[in-house]
């Protein structure tokens, strides 16, 4: 390891021993300004040094197993089915048990609430979130998305048994046919559309038509509603199956507004912060805000930034942590962030492998102004390096992940 600093630095190997001695003793006698902390504990600093601004009492606890109050919020929310004052939630409830029992699925959906629940903990669907709890969800609309449906389907099976017919009183020979038996059996299979398909017919067939090999054999009449055929399923698809979607989620999307409500409400009571709230709390406030007025809040000051396992670093925590680092890039200091964008994969604490590989630009999907112009700053500042060597894994195991990601490239 020394040879290699030795190298990598153009010092001599006997400095080495005795810069790390002189490193340890200043990490020791000022261990003050040496803050080692992941940043979730950093957040809860920050938290607790806003906690005013935040509307949250002074002392508050933080839970870490969230699927638990989870299922205290849900129980909070079942116990109020059938009280007067709660008419509106009865009904919704009656009618999601109807639902399950007439799909012949579990009548007690409680364990499939808390489940789908768990978005409101999940980063990554914080806008998703917001959207859906500002949202009205009346019955009528799932009776318009059932009613829309229907009719979507009706047409497709109308039209695909028109085009069958023509087809059929055809009377072509097989042998006549291009692609025989597969041309023979797809067009067969349009007289028996009983729900709306992945695809109408094979890949292979749409190719033939596209090709025009079906020009010299089929009438032009046949050819028009067939491609009208193909057009209007195109064209619905994406419509049809969201209706289903719509219909599938509508009771789970309706309960998330109480599930919401309620929590805010034992939040309150008992006087807790969830740990994936944390980020959001904080991000509105901090982000706009210049790195004097947080450090002023915080009590200390930061000078360099060493941010580990940054592939496991979620967009908003970095978005919280960058007008600290962008100050100090301003006063000349140094900061190095070190990860593998490969392991991001995983998506593990909302890590997001685009965000490390924008580095040292920052990722905006969303072509925010003010995260452009960081953006293009940090890039003026920033430099990636490219690790050579890898010190945890045997070389087998290091020349098979390289082998798989050059094989994989082209296609990722």
């Amino acid at each position: 390891m020394i040879a290699e600093l030795s190298q990598l630095t153009g010092r001599d190997r006997a400095e080495f021993p005795q810069r790390a001695r002189e490193i340890l003793s200043e990490i020791l006698h000022n261990y003050e300004d040496f803050n080692v902390s992941t940043i979730d504990k950093f957040n809860l600093r920050l938290i607790r040094s806003f906690h005013r601004d935040l509307n949250l009492p002074q002392e508050f606890e933080v839970v870490m197993n969230e699927s638990e109050i989870m299922e205290k919020v849900v129980d909070a929310i079942l116990v109020k089915v059938g009280m007067p004052e709660h008419a509106a939630l009865t009904k919704l409830v009656e009618n999601y048990t109807k639902k399950n029992l007439e799909e012949e699925i579990n009548w007690n959906f409680r364990n499939q609430l808390i489940s789908f629940c768990s978005i409101l903990s999940k980063e990554r669907y914080y806008g998703l979130v917001k959207l859906l709890l500002d949202s009205d969800f009346d019955e009528t609309n799932l009776l318009q998305a059932k009613s829309q449906q229907k009719s979507l389907l009706t047409l497709l099976q109308s039209k695909a048994n028109e085009v069958y017919q023509m087809f059929f009183e055809a009377g072509l020979s097989v042998e006549t046919l291009p692609q025989k038996g597969k041309t023979q059996k797809a067009f067969e299979k349009l007289n028996n559309v009983e729900t709306w398909p992945a695809e109408l017919v094979t890949p292979l067939i749409v190719t033939t038509f596209r090709n025009g090999k079906y020009d010299t054999v089929f009438s032009r009449a046949l050819l028009e509603k067939f491609e009208d055929l193909l057009g209007f399923f195109n064209e619905y698809k994406e419509t049809y199956f969201k209706l289903a979607y719509f219909q599938e989620t509508f009771y789970n999307l309706a309960l998330l507004q109480y599930v919401a409500k309620e929590m805010h409400q034992i939040r309150t009571e008992e006087q807790f912060v969830r740990i994936s709230e944390f980020n959001a709390l904080i991000s509105n406030l901090v982000q706009h805000q210049h790195a004097p007025f947080i450090y002023e809040r915080l009590g200390n000051r930061l000078h360099h930034f060493l941010l580990d396992e940054f592939q496991d670093t979620s967009r908003l925590q970095w978005l919280n942590l960058i007008p600290l680092v962008q100050e100090s890039l301003s006063k000349g200091n140094r900061n190095l962030i070190v990860g593998d964008a490969k392991q991001s994969i995983y998506r593990f604490n909302n890590g997001l492998a685009e965000q490390f590989v924008a580095l040292p630009e920052i990722y905006n999907p969303e072509n925010n102004s003010e995260i452009a112009e960081k953006s293009a700053y940090f890039a003026q500042e920033g430099a990636v390096e490219v690790m050579a060597e890898n010190y945890r894994s045997g070389s087998k195991i290091v020349e098979f992940n390289n082998l798989l990601f050059e094989t994989l490239r082209p296609i990722m």
